[in-house]
C-alpha cells in the first residue's frame, strides 16, 4: 500500500490544481464585422495568463470581467477602455500577461479600431 502511494504521489503533482488552458484562434475582423469576443469559464484559483497576439493590421484587445451583466461589445468605446481589466490599443504582434482573479468568468474581445478601414487577419494564442 505504501508503496503505491508513493508511485501515485508524482502523478498528483504533475496534475496541478487548476484546468491547463490553451486557446488558440484565428480570425478575421472587417469594417462589416470589426470584433470577436470569445467567453471563458471561472476557474477555482487564480489565473496568470499568458497572450500572444499576432495580427496584419492594427487591432484593439480588451480582456473583462464577467461581473456586470453588460457584453463588452454594448459598451461604448469609453466604456470599453475604463470597464476592462485589461486593454491595449493598435496591437500588431505583442506578447504580455494578464491576471485573472479566482472564481471570475471573462471575455476576450477583439476590435479593429474606429478608424481601422483595412481588414485584419489576427492570431491569438492564450496559455497558463
Amino acid at each position: 500500500m505504501f508503496r503505491r502511494t508513493l508511485l501515485m504521489l508524482p502523478c498528483l503533482l504533475l496534475v496541478g490544481c487548476g484546468a491547463k488552458l490553451n486557446f488558440q484562434n484565428v480570425c478575421t475582423l472587417t469594417p462589416q464585422t470589426p470584433e470577436n469576443l470569445n467567453h471563458f469559464e471561472a476557474q477555482s484559483g487564480e489565473q496568470t495568463l499568458t497572450v500572444k497576439i499576432g495580427s496584419t493590421e492594427p487591432v484593439d484587445v480588451g480582456f473583462y470581467l464577467k461581473s456586470t451583466s453588460e457584453e463588452p461589445r454594448d459598451l461604448t468605446p469609453a466604456d470599453r477602455v475604463s470597464k476592462a481589466l485589461l486593454h491595449k490599443k493598435a496591437v500588431k504582434e505583442e506578447t504580455f500577461t494578464v491576471k485573472i482573479p479566482a472564481k471570475a468568468a471573462y471575455s476576450l474581445m477583439l476590435t479593429l479600431p474606429a478608424d481601422g478601414k483595412k481588414p485584419a487577419d489576427v492570431t491569438t494564442s492564450i496559455r497558463n
